[in-house]
């Protein structure tokens, strides 16, 4: 029996994201395995994406008055229960917790990406965002499935909850537009379009705190002066806000600018090209719940240090990075030094980290999802 899906896509209006990319892509693979239920994906404002016949974007305005993030939770407490009521809608789906704390009809499902916001207090910043993070906590308790992106993310989730509801872990992945082998010839194009020096090592993603930026920044300045080379570092990406957690994008040392360069956004098309490039891949982050880069440099086959955290051994594997502590300079010094000079151990770990990317896909993602959805009367 065909059921009616409404679904909080309000992420599709942020695709750079990782919470974007989870939305995109789910949403991808879906289309290509269910022509049976309809899909009503409602966002706050035009988007431009298409994903079938059966999947029907919707947009429902945030109000228009108060703060923004007053206009956010009127939209998911108030404005999207209301509107998959009308639509009459089996169940919600809502691809963050947000789901409604007022509202316990229709049944509802919840993905999680992380505790960040339970746990690390310097991102409750301020009244209002303790308030919002305590109501979806409490929300949560509300849902008929949850879905937790990562093993460790359901065992940290579990412990703040203390009693949920079912947790079922379904993993990330990543397109399969990195697994293809890239040309020299567009590698060079795609290298002078952003203005990139080879030889290079590669960090892609958020500039937040728990990122650990400075760190690795410092780390590679520490490992430049301790062994002169020509190796330069590439940062992609951007800060999201002007809040001071991501004050490391602003704090690289200007004497260093030819060495260290920030190059922004990179187009997804661009991606598996600057991963194929690069001498090593680097993500030191303190704290995640998933970290799909990972998975996008592994596919790419691209060597990766990255911090010993239990999340990052889950989804790689033991012997398929090079982990470090990433509070331990002298730790990432020396993995630097060691990836840089010993051409068997990247080809070792590339030929792993390959391997262990081919285990996920949004497919089977999308499969195990559509699941749920199936499960849940």
């Amino acid at each position: 029996m065909s059921k009616i899906i409404g679904i909080n896509a309000l992420f599709l209006t942020k695709p750079m994201t990782g919470i974007g990319q989870y939305t995109i892509n789910l949403f991808k693979a879906l289309s290509k395995i269910d022509k049976k239920n309809t899909y009503i994906l409602a966002v706050p404002e035009k988007v431009k994406f298409n994903f079938g016949a059966n999947f029907h974007i919707k947009i429902i305005p945030f109000i228009k008055f108060g703060s923004l993030g007053f206009k956010k939770v009127f939209f998911e407490q108030i404005g999207l229960p209301k509107f998959f009521r009308n639509q009459k809608v089996d169940l919600i789906h809502s691809l963050y917790p947000s789901n409604s704390f007022i509202f316990a009809k229709p049944k509802t499902i919840v993905t999680v990406h992380d505790t960040i916001p339970w746990e690390l207090a310097q991102y409750r910043h301020g009244f209002f965002s303790e308030i919002y993070h305590y109501v979806t906590l409490k929300s949560l308790k509300k849902a008929k499935n949850i879905i937790c992106v990562s093993k460790i993310t359901k065992k940290h989730l579990q412990k703040i909850l203390k009693k949920s509801p079912k947790i079922n872990i379904i993993y990330n992945s990543c397109s399969n537009e990195f697994f293809k082998k890239i040309s020299r010839e567009q590698k060079i194009q795609i290298q002078k379009k952003y203005n990139i020096t080879s030889p290079f090592f590669l960090y892609i993603g958020g500039y937040d705190e728990r990122k650990n930026v400075t760190k690795l920044v410092n780390a590679f300045i520490a490992w430049k002066q301790k062994y002169p080379n020509n190796i330069s570092l590439i940062l992609a990406g951007n800060k999201f806000s002007t809040n001071k957690l991501y004050h490391s994008y602003d704090n690289i040392p200007e004497k260093y600018s030819s060495e260290i360069q920030k190059i922004g956004f990179v187009e997804d098309q661009d991606l598996p090209a600057i991963f194929q490039s690069a001498l090593c891949f680097m993500n030191i982050s303190q704290f995640e719940g998933f970290n799909i880069p990972l998975i996008e440099a592994a596919a790419s086959s691209c060597p990766i240090i990255t911090s010993n955290i239990d999340v990052h051994k889950e989804i790689l594997g033991p012997n398929n990075a090079l982990f470090v502590n990433p509070n331990d300079e002298n730790e990432i010094v020396n993995a630097m030094d060691k990836i840089s000079k010993n051409k068997k151990l990247r080809e070792k770990l590339s030929k792993n980290a390959l391997i262990k990317a081919k285990k996920y896909s949004w497919q089977k993602s999308a499969e195990e999802t559509l699941e749920i959805y199936e499960l849940t009367g």
